[in-house]
């Protein structure tokens, strides 16, 4: 006979088991639950992401909309397609896309994270080949083009050009 399997038999394995992220963050902006995916993608232990609040790994341009997101949670209005940038234990940037359900009677937001960052790259590659194509078409003098140019790579590579 198979051994009883109780309502939190397994429960960690499955958590564990997706490629998103999956997380229980309170409403004081800490994490109270992670699954192995947060460690992987971020390169945080689930012992250093308990001790940093969500603001802490937040890019710095993104906090406002991310408090203003925590907001509304507590308020019990989930969210749907939230993107913000993540700062890596390596300093990197990953940029996720969240969908939460919100239980304020508990105190906790219940988010599922997909890493869409080679998407936006991809988006922002593509726009800047748009705008330069779009210049080429309408035959822009050469020095507007080249300097189109280098304006868009440093764009994409994020330094000053």
């Amino acid at each position: 006979m198979p051994p009883e399997v109780g309502p939190d038999a397994g429960l960690e394995d499955f958590f564990d088991l997706s490629i998103d992220l999956l997380c229980i963050v309170g409403f004081d902006g800490y994490f109270k639950r992670v699954n192995a995916a947060l460690e992987r993608i971020l390169g945080y232990s689930r012992e250093e992401i308990a001790s940093l609040s969500v603001f802490e790994i937040t890019h710095p341009d993104d906090r406002e909309p991310a408090r203003e997101a925590l907001e509304q949670l507590a308020d019990g209005r989930d969210l749907v397609g939230f993107q913000t940038r993540v700062i890596s234990a390596d300093g990197s940037l990953v940029w996720f896309e969240w969908n939460t359900r919100t239980r304020p009677e508990r105190g906790v937001v219940y988010g599922v994270g997909r890493d869409v960052t080679e998407r936006r790259k991809l988006a922002d590659e593509q726009a800047a080949l748009r705008r330069v194509a779009t210049l080429v078409a309408q035959a822009a003098p050469p020095e507007e083009l080249f300097a189109n140019i280098v304006d868009e790579v440093g764009r994409l590579l994020e330094v000053d050009a």
